[in-house]
């Protein structure tokens, strides 16, 4: 027999939800695809993306991978060494940083890039989750400004070497 206790809700554990929109009435669960915000849906579909939605989806959702996050630490985390040297010379001294006095306008903007880099990497460590959590347009946007001097830098040696 199990034992008596002063609150019969805490023998029992609560039933299912027996329909998508009872599930939704007074909890805040988003939609796996868009992150919507589900509460009080009356359908089977989220308004947001179109996503067809079930009880077991919502309540266990597949673990998925940020490949934005991915794109984004990797283009930060492969300058981040150079932003280490620059950060250092600039606090060394700050009249000798490399490449601003007389320099081309690609040049600064690299010193600039470099500068700005390693700020970035930290911040991106530390709201990773945050990060995650930003729709998916304006994810894939920070990481395409994060990821664009690495590209060029790469397709900048390709095409120096193969003389295209």
């Amino acid at each position: 027999m199990p034992p008596i206790t002063e609150n019969p809700s805490e023998t029992a554990p609560a039933p299912p939800p027996v329909s998508l929109p009872e599930l939704l009435r007074d909890r805040d669960i988003h939609c796996p695809n868009c992150r919507y915000n589900l509460r009080n849906l009356t359908t089977n579909c989220c308004p947001e993306c179109g996503q067809e939605l079930s009880i077991h989806r919502l309540l266990h959702p597949p673990p998925t991978f940020d490949y934005a996050w991915l794109i984004a630490w990797t283009a930060v985390a492969s300058f981040s060494y150079t932003s280490v040297y620059f950060w250092a010379e600039l606090l060394r001294n700050p009249s000798s940083l490399p490449y601003v006095h007389d320099a081309s306008m690609q040049r600064c903007m690299w010193v600039v890039y470099y500068l700005a880099i390693l700020p970035a990497a930290i911040l991106l460590l530390i709201f990773r989750r945050r990060f995650s959590r930003v729709r998916p347009p304006i994810r894939w946007a920070i990481a395409a400004a994060l990821a664009a001097p690495f590209l060029y830098d790469l397709c900048d040696a390709v095409f120096r070497r193969s003389n295209y």
